[in-house]
């Protein structure tokens, strides 16, 4: 886990255009839902297991905040980033930004205890 962070944080400091070009910003007019914007979202990239390893951040993680310069057209709600981390190319393939009115019970209590959840 906390090699995926000290990654994280580096790949942010490296590759500021890049991640410029994979990061999405979805705003809801709803509550942000566990099922629909996170496994939905998983399950829709067809992942390579054990190669490719799908997270997701909570807004106060210390990566966090490396990434809030990313959020396009925040409305102030609350959020989290999802993305796919390569364990083959130590890189990621995908993140993005997803706000809404609030967060499931779901998410909350998944980020209680973690900052960064990962999901393989």
């Amino acid at each position: 886990m906390n090699n995926l962070i000290d990654i994280l944080g580096a790949f942010i400091e490296k590759a500021w255009d890049y991640l410029c070009e994979i990061f999405i910003t979805v705003i809801l007019d709803t509550i942000v839902s566990f099922f629909s914007e996170v496994v939905d979202y998983f399950t829709s990239m067809r992942l390579e297991m054990g190669v490719q390893i799908p997270f997701m951040l909570g807004e106060n993680s210390p990566v966090a905040e490396q990434l809030s310069g990313l959020k396009k057209n925040s409305q102030g709600g609350e959020g989290i980033y999802e993305g796919v981390f390569n364990e083959q190319t130590n890189q990621l393939d995908s993140i993005r930004w997803i706000e809404g009115k609030g967060l499931d019970p779901k998410i909350k209590d998944l980020l209680k205890e973690e900052n960064i959840v990962t999901f393989n």
